[in-house]
């Protein structure tokens, strides 16, 4: 059985905030906040992981990672 913690890695600098969001629906995208995520920053690498978010079942989710100037 595989754990139930996503983990996406994406790189950049530690000077930028990072946030995990997802959407069902890429035809006409609402993008939403990842609740719980953590992020953690190594030599270029951002790590974030987090819980897969509830959605209705059966339902496909894209994942992306944002990241903002602070």
């Amino acid at each position: 059985m595989l754990g139930t913690n996503i983990t996406l890695r994406s790189t950049g600098t530690n000077s930028w905030s990072v946030v995990a969001e997802y959407s069902t629906n890429l035809m006409g995208p609402i993008w939403q906040l990842v609740s719980n995520s953590v992020n953690s920053y190594s030599g270029g690498t951002n790590v974030t992981s987090f819980g897969h978010p509830v959605t209705n079942a059966g339902q496909g989710v894209i994942f992306r990672v944002r990241q903002t100037w602070p």
